[in-house]
């Protein structure tokens, strides 16, 4: 069975503790058998009091473990429903790219292929090739670094002022638009 404890029976034992001290002062130290039957009470109390918190703070962490996985579960649930609808769009994205169908219109909705905004695609293995040699003939110490990178943004400025690159080029990704 399980003992139920409030911060009022906390007050009650601190309070009860705090005379049997004052009485103990008041007796010039001398413990008499009522007191000491007095501290032997309150001594069960904090047993039975600190057996019930721990029961309580028990029942509290399975019921908290119990509550993360039901939002878990629910997370997950959420995220398969949302796929399904991102996975319906691009259907429809795909079935009207690849028929030339621009827009769809009906009594409840407007679908309509949006062009999209420009990527750079960039195969960074291929465009960086030819200056690997060069950062290894630097000569720097082993435990320097150096970390070749695309800046696409830059590419894409390089590759639209007409300078032809064999591993990159320019796309637009386009999009479904409904309302």
């Amino acid at each position: 069975m399980e003992t139920k404890v409030t911060s009022t029976d906390f007050w009650r034992l601190n309070g009860d503790l705090h005379r049997i001290t004052s009485e103990l002062i008041e007796n010039g130290g001398e413990l008499t058998d009522e007191m000491s039957q007095e501290l032997e009470r309150i001594n069960v109390k904090q047993e039975v009091m600190a057996d019930a918190i721990f029961q309580m703070s028990q029942k509290v962490d399975v019921q908290a473990q119990a509550i993360d996985a039901e939002i878990k579960r629910l997370q997950a649930l959420k995220k398969a429903r949302q796929n399904s609808v991102e996975s319906l769009k691009r259907y429809l994205l795909n079935y009207m790219l690849d028929n030339g169908i621009e827009k769809i219109d009906s009594d409840l909705i407007t679908c309509k292929v949006m062009a999209g905004r420009e990527s750079v695609y960039v195969d960074e293995d291929e465009e960086l090739k030819p200056y690997i040699p060069q950062v290894e003939n630097l000569g720097l110490p082993s435990w320097v670094k150096v970390e070749l990178k695309v800046n696409k943004t830059e590419l894409g400025k390089y590759i639209k002022a007409g300078n032809p690159v064999k591993t990159a080029a320019i796309y637009k990704n386009p999009y479904l638009k409904i309302g």
